[in-house]
Order: structure tokens, then sequence, then C-alpha cells
């Protein structure tokens, strides 16, 4: 279930509240239900029930696993207990690592339906969480077995055979559930999607996603996923229009902020730095990257220091730097440059950062001592080989 926009949801909630109070009070009463192509059988859901299944469904959308656990628990207690409930809780508490209430929850949803899709996805989606990718693949085969019908099983089945290497395997899996089609061949671009995904051709995962859009809806995780590839291969027109065809989320800015840089839409770029919080940006270390490639180095630098001051971060002291000396300031880059270590990854930038400070500043025979440790270790390396 998606909810998107604040509004629409408003509206939701509201209209559960009113139909809740409004409905006559009836006996329970059997009937069919579909959600996510899990069909259902079973009593009359109140609308207080279903409105903290949508509470836990977004909960759990924004990985607030602990709300959305507290939500599916509440779900339950109101009505009589639901497979599919169960299988989200059951994802729900895998996420928060507390792995043996999530399999009794998965045994409980195949006690009220041995053949319940849902809960034989959430088996293996728990098994996958725990890396193990056999345990995941048998689950999985099981949900196919199940509901031959849906895209669910086949696509998480191709996912779990190629994290074991069964490459051949998993294309496949998704050739046969190409092959099947589905309505207006959404089941088949899918299909496609995911094995272009899974493979190296940018250009194929963003043709592909934009075909999907086209007919039917697509995974956001999907498209920007789609975006990310393209942009990494430079293809900025194709990430440009894959973005601009997701919803408006906080999380994405970070990704819409590169690509905006990547069309040299500067202001634009800017205009999202100035109003996300650092947090949806990826923390205050890559905000200050990305303030720093959007061509605002002191409004990095700033950012850079003051994640520096909290815990003395290698990654922050070498943005610092690096941010000071896009701006000039070459005391400060020198100073932050020489406080990362040899040893962390960003050391050997670091190590040339504070070379190129110390040229700048007029110490050219400093910056050379920086450099000729390495000189000279090399130097002992290869000696020693000759000997």
């Amino acid at each position: 279930m998606r909810v998107r926009g604040p509004a629409l949801l408003a509206a939701a909630l509201l209209g559960l509240t009113l139909l809740s109070a409004c409905l006559p009070q009836q006996p329970p009463t059997q009937i069919t239900r579909r959600l996510d192509g899990e069909r259902t059988v079973g009593v009359f859901v109140s609308p207080s029930s279903y409105e903290l299944f949508v509470r836990a469904e977004i909960a759990a959308e924004e990985q607030r696993w602990d709300a959305a656990i507290e939500s599916y628990r509440l779900a339950l207690a109101g009505a009589s207990e639901d497979p599919l409930v169960l299988a989200r809780l059951a994802i729900a508490l895998g996420k928060s690592a507390r792995f043996d209430d999530a399999n009794e929850a998965v045994a409980r949803a195949l006690e009220l339906d041995p053949e319940s899709e849902a809960a034989f996805l959430a088996r293996g989606d728990l098994a996958a969480m725990r890396d193990d990718n056999v345990g995941a693949i048998a689950a999985y085969e099981q949900a196919v077995a199940v509901a031959p019908a849906s895209e669910e099983g086949p696509m998480r089945l191709a996912a779990a055979l190629r994290a074991l290497g069964a490459t051949r395997r998993a294309d496949a899996v998704l050739a046969r559930l190409a092959r099947r089609g589905g309505s207006a061949g959404a089941t088949a671009a899918r299909a496609r999607l995911a094995a272009a995904l899974a493979g190296d051709d940018a250009q194929a995962a963003g043709e592909a996603a934009l075909a999907l859009l086209r007919v039917a809806p697509v995974r956001a995780r999907d498209v920007r996923e789609a975006a990310s590839r393209a942009l990494e291969a430079g293809n900025v027109s194709l990430a440009t229009r894959l973005i601009a065809a997701l919803p408006v989320r906080e999380s994405d800015t970070a990704l819409r902020v590169r690509v905006a840089l990547a069309r040299g839409a500067r202001s634009e770029a800017e205009g999202l730095l100035a109003t996300a919080p650092p947090e949806a940006l990826g923390g205050a270390v890559e905000t200050a990257r990305l303030w720093l490639a959007a061509g605002r180095p002191e409004r990095a630098y700033e950012l850079a220091r003051e994640a520096a001051a909290i815990d003395g971060a290698p990654d922050a002291e070498l943005v610092a730097g690096e941010a000071a000396l896009a701006a000039g300031q070459l005391d400060e880059a020198a100073a932050a440059f020489a406080r990362v270590p040899a040893e962390a990854s960003g050391g050997s930038r670091a190590r040339a950062g504070l070379v190129e400070a110390l040229t700048r500043a007029g110490m050219p025979a400093l910056g050379a001592e920086v450099r000729a440790p390495r000189a000279a270790s090399a130097a002992r390396a290869t000696t020693a080989v000759e000997r």
C-alpha cells in the first residue's frame, strides 16, 4: 500500500475516522480482500484497524521500524489476525534485528494460511537480511509455487539467485517472467528493468525504467537506482528524465542536487541545499561535499568543520581541507589536511592536498618534504626488491 503526499494521507485518515463513527454495529461477516496481490478471506476489519495498518505502512516506508511494529501490533489486536499484517510485522521486526519474534510472526501467518505468498516472501526477506541466500531462495521458490501469477516471487527469487552468484538461473527466471507478460505489458517491463538493474548497462536500466513508467507504476527505488547509474555513466539527460518521474521526497534531495549540478543548474541545486536538512542529504559531511560541488566552498568548509568538531572524523577533516583550498584559505586547508591520519581512507588525498596548500602558500620546499617520506619509502622498497 502506497500513500502519496501528506494531504492525501490526511484525507484518507479523516475518511476512515468518519466511516468508523457512522458504520452501524453488525456481527462479523466473512469477506474477501486483496492487497498487493494477496487474497485473503476473513472477517470484516474495522476502519480503525485499517487506519493503524496505514500508519504502520507509512512508518515502514520511512524506516521508522519501532513505530511500524507498534502500529502493526495494534492493527492485529483490533481484529482477527491477518497473514498479510503478520508478514509485514515480521519484516519490521527483522529490520530491528528481532529475528526470533519475526520468525514467530511468519510461522503464525502460515498457520492461518499455509499458502500465504506474503508470509513466504517475508521468510525470504528475513533470510536475505541474515545473508542466508540459500534460505531466501527456498522461501521465494515457495512464494512462486503458491502464487504463480504474482510478480513478487520471481523478482525476489532472481535477486537472491544473483546474490548467490547463480546469474544464469536469475536471468532465466526473469526471462520466463518477461515471456509471461501481464497487464498492458507491465510484468514484462518490470522483468526487463530488474534484469537491466542487475547488469552494468546504465542506458538499458534507464530506458527500461522509462518504458515501465509508461505502462504501470514502478517502484521508486528502481527509478532512483536507474537515475543514479545514468548519472554515474555521464548520461545527464536520461538521469534528468528519470529523476523527474520520481515523486518528490526529502530522501531524494541529494540525488536531485547532483542531477541539477550535472545539468549546470547551480541555482536550482543551491535552492535544494538551502531548504533540506542535513540528514536528508546523507549527513553533514555529505551536505558539505554537495555545497562544495555547487561552488560554495565557504559554506562547505563551515559545515565540515562543525562535523569535525563533533567527532573528529577524518572524512570531515578531508572535506574541510578541500573546501578551504577551493576558497583560497590556505592555512585552514593545510591544518585540516594535516589532521587526516595517513592510514585513513582519504589519507593519500589529504597528503596531496597538504602539498598543494603548502606550495600555493609559497612553501614548495616544505611541500616537497611532506611528499618525501612516501617517495623515500618507495625507493627503499624498490631497492629491497632489486636485492
